[in-house]
């Protein structure tokens, strides 16, 4: 799987071909839930494991010219190529069922997971590699405050944005100031 960087590197390679080709792609923020209480109750050594079976059967269930990198600790983000909002759907539940099904073994004990997903379409929602990023992981927030085990699609919300160029602003003064 691809480190953060070449992550980004590929997200920015796609979001440029769909600027010019006729199909989508959709770009997943994948969150493996309750890590922090696996590496507290289990250490650090079972959460890596962890990570790294959940990140074994993702890798499995991709299909040819998918692309799979670690964003951070606990998230994945998956590229699905010629994917419009449907399968992101699709792409997602079977995701979430191979990591609800499978059992974990690890040095300590076998451990059941489950994800969270947050998923945006390129370039109907995003046409950057960071908004693309920004707008899966707001997608991912929400899964996360709706239920465990849970897809949600990116959807515009105007008081988010607002709130963000009011961001924007403010670090942009700050930085003036200085």
């Amino acid at each position: 799987q691809l480190n953060r960087t070449r992550l980004t590197e590929a997200l920015d390679a796609v979001v440029a071909k769909s600027l010019t080709a006729t199909q989508s792609t959709a770009f997943l923020m994948v969150a493996i839930n309750n890590l922090a209480m696996i590496n507290q109750t289990f250490g650090f050594d079972v959460g890596d494991q962890v990570i790294a079976a959940a990140a074994k059967t993702l890798k499995s269930r991709l299909r040819g010219g998918d692309i799979i990198g670690r964003y951070s600790a606990n998230k994945f983000g998956i590229i699905i190529n010629d994917c419009g909002p449907g399968a992101m759907r699709i792409s997602a539940d079977r995701f979430l069922k191979s990591i609800r099904d499978a059992v974990i073994s690890t040095s300590a004990c076998q451990i059941s997971a489950t994800l969270s997903i947050g998923g945006v379409l390129i370039p109907d929602q995003a046409t950057s590699a960071q908004m693309a990023l920004s707008h899966a992981l707001q997608a991912l927030d929400l899964a996360k405050q709706k239920r465990f085990d849970c897809f949600m699609a990116f959807e515009p919300n105007q008081g988010h944005e607002t709130t963000r160029q009011k961001n924007i602003a403010i670090a942009d003064d700050v930085s003036a100031a200085l």
